[in-house]
């Protein structure tokens, strides 16, 4: 009964299909045991290739290996090999690396300050030690033809660069496909969910209320389970998308005065004087303060240009901007 073997029963390596690709002609669990595609996402910039740990001092080998210092010293000294080519390598052969971080401890660029992320190609000098992406390498170094070091300045060659990571190498480019794969399969199955989602109020922010959290840790308050987008203030949500100019008329007993208004920078300012004069209060108040070829001061109701009150009837923030002065007409 088994595959080419006098036996009454279906061994278990027949049955989950261990015997090759394309399966058993009768079916079986199909796991592709043998030929299997094995596809691995590729290491942390901050993991030593030996010990699959983070390194505390990295050093790297002429053909871009990654290790740390104390773990691949210890295994050369023992074997005089590479641990993965097998070549001849002894501790002096090794190269000290000169990764640099960020304020938030990420490893980036030392010219552009761009991180680096699973897709940056990582260069080395093989001389100074330090880790660039290739897109500064390439910028400042191979295309003007100068070759001198971007942090330290000291003069090196081509050959001195030492790849340590490329994302456009075969392997790479393979775990890339699939993690993408798996990404996509987990987005289509939640598409369904986000599509169920309740609409959001315009003004809906990207916090919560946190009423879920406060009611888990109240004795008083209703338990809520389930958390609502707080809303942002409608004046400020309509602030923050104002883009254009606007503009009014002051009807005075001695002819009309056309304004432009920058609401686009002194909003609050600007919404205030419409609001206001929409409401008239401005009808009859007098100009307290006229200064030729300077200035006109008015809008008071009483006056004296210390009266008055705002839209809210209070105080609202300054608007104050290097773009807005009175130096032009």
């Amino acid at each position: 009964m088994g595959r080419g073997k006098d036996k009454p029963f279906i061994a278990q390596s027949e049955w989950s299909n261990a015997h090759g690709d394309e399966g058993l002609p009768f079916g079986g669990k199909k796991t592709n045991i043998q030929g299997k595609k094995e596809t691995t996402e590729a290491l942390g910039l901050e993991c030593c290739m030996l010990s699959l740990r983070p390194f505390s001092k990295p050093v790297c080998t002429a053909d871009g290996f990654v290790f740390d210092a104390s773990i691949i010293a210890a295994y050369v000294k023992e074997h005089h090999r590479h641990p993965f080519t097998g070549e001849a390598l002894e501790v002096g052969d090794l190269i000290e690396l000169t990764y640099h971080q960020n304020a938030d401890g990420d490893y980036v660029d030392p010219v552009s300050f761009k991180q680096f992320t699973e897709v940056t190609k990582i260069v080395a000098n093989r001389k100074s030690g330090q880790v660039y992406s290739w897109a500064s390498v390439e910028e400042f170094n191979i295309k003007p033809n100068v070759w001198d070091d971007l942090v330290t300045g000291d003069p090196f060659e081509r050959t001195d660069l030492v790849v340590l990571r490329d994302p456009n190498a075969p392997k790479a480019i393979a775990a890339r496909k699939d993690k993408d794969k798996q990404v996509g399969a987990r987005a289509e199955g939640s598409s369904q969910a986000i599509a169920s989602k309740s609409k959001q109020p315009y003004n809906a922010a990207s916090y919560s209320k946190g009423l879920a959290a406060a009611s888990f840790t109240s004795t008083s308050m209703s338990p809520v389970t389930k958390n609502e987008a707080d809303l942002i203030n409608s004046e400020e949500y309509m602030f923050a998308r104002i883009k254009a100019k606007g503009y009014a008329r002051l009807v005075t007993n001695v002819g009309d005065i056309n304004l432009e208004l920058h609401c686009d920078l002194a909003p609050r300012t600007c919404y205030n004087f419409i609001k206001l004069a929409q409401s008239g209060y401005y009808k009859g108040t007098k100009f307290h303060r006229s200064i030729k070829n300077f200035m006109l001061q008015g809008g008071d109701p009483t006056g004296t240009g210390r009266g008055g009150k705002s839209y809210w009837g209070g105080d609202f923030k300054d608007e104050i901007g290097k773009k807005l002065s009175h130096s032009e007409r």
